[in-house]
């Protein structure tokens, strides 16, 4: 938040000199960081497009240079990336031929696909650089395997990164993905990504298509989130939401089956049994939840071994016991992200449980969240 809070105090009379410069300082070490990643993220799409990989910027890589009305202002702690399903093994493919290597290892070959919505992958440079490949924009479980994500592809927008072409989501998806994502895996308390829906309402005023977002909203269960965000960024941010708009979407009713996962996802106090369990109720089928169980209870001895460095895997049996106690154990409480647990580096993505996580099949693994 630096640039931020820079761009608010910079050449007040009433801020001290010492603070001025110290924001000053901060604020050119941000804005190096900030040119270094966009020349990285400009390499990325280049590696990816050239293996006829389609991209849709996300979060902070989406926003920093388009709704943000100076370069720099808004900050990424990673590359969020958006590709199709069926191309995420070619973008793996693509990014470890140029140097990135993906920070965890499958509970069981292909899981990955079937229970998160991004992996991590990271290159070490001049400039660490973390990238969040996601193929959904959602963690839990509810919303992996119902979300229709054609319509964010229909809807998304070209802009150019430096040489590179790309997407971006259009204004009612990316309102709607940054309004459940803030609501959804961090409480709706993170500064940063209110000012980010303040930028993007602003920016898109004349553009948004507020009954499409509304129905749209509605017809893929996330209708609450809207419900508590958007009155708040009218009557807080000063944001310009229509009345009639805030009315309408006030009058619209969630269905059974989001209240639901809405009441599971952000109850304050929240067992990990519980949390384990809304998870499983998430994924539709027996079939699948049996599949999602066994995958975490019992992953596979390679990645017992990754994980834990078992000297000799005779012993292996009895490691799984010990790895269900530390899936119990490493839990973290609810909205908290595993970025926020390690100063900056985060290994699994946005709502993610970080160990008890990639011990349930990567199932929610927390984004850094800030994108």
């Amino acid at each position: 938040m630096t640039q931020l809070v820079y761009r608010a105090l910079r050449d007040r009379d009433w801020v001290p000199a010492m603070a001025q410069q110290t924001l000053r300082q901060a604020s050119h070490q941000d804005a190096t960081r900030d040119l270094l990643a966009f020349h990285e993220l400009e390499a990325v799409l280049h590696a990816l497009a050239d293996k006829g990989i389609t991209v849709i910027l996300l979060k902070g890589a989406a926003l920093a240079r388009t709704v943000y009305a100076e370069a720099g202002v808004r900050p990424m702690r990673d590359l969020d990336l958006l590709v199709r399903r069926q191309d995420v093994r070619a973008a793996r493919n693509a990014l470890e031929a140029v140097g990135y290597t993906p920070l965890d290892v499958e509970t069981r070959a292909g899981i990955d696909l079937e229970y998160r919505h991004s992996v991590t992958l990271q290159r070490v440079g001049i400039l660490t650089t973390l990238i969040e490949l996601h193929w959904s924009i959602f963690a839990p479980q509810y919303y992996l395997h119902r979300l229709p994500m054609e319509w964010f592809w229909q809807t998304a927008i070209p802009v150019r990164v430096g040489n590179a072409p790309t997407l971006i989501l259009g204004p009612e998806a990316q309102l709607l993905h940054l309004c459940a994502h803030l609501v959804l895996h961090h409480e709706g308390t993170e500064l940063l990504w209110l000012n980010d829906i303040a930028e993007v309402i602003s920016c898109y005023q004349n553009q948004m298509d507020w009954e499409q977002l509304l129905d749209r909203a509605q017809a893929y269960d996330l209708l609450l989130p809207l419900q508590q965000l958007l009155p708040r960024m009218a009557e807080e941010w000063q944001s310009p939401v229509p009345g009639a708009v805030l009315a309408d979407l006030q009058a619209r009713r969630a269905s059974p089956a989001e209240t639901r996962v809405f009441t599971w996802l952000t109850a304050k106090q929240r067992t990990t049994a519980q949390r384990f369990c809304s998870d499983l109720l998430g994924i539709p089928g027996w079939g699948k939840r049996l599949h999602f169980l066994w995958t975490t209870l019992f992953p596979s001895p390679t990645y017992m071994q990754h994980r834990y460095g078992i000297r000799h895997m005779l012993l292996l049996p009895l490691y799984y016991p010990y790895h269900w106690l530390q899936s119990l154990r490493t839990l973290p409480p609810v909205g908290r992200t595993s970025a926020q647990q390690r100063t900056g580096v985060r290994t699994t993505n946005d709502s993610a449980r970080v160990h008890a996580t990639n011990d349930s099949a990567r199932v929610h693994a927390t984004n850094e969240t800030k994108g």
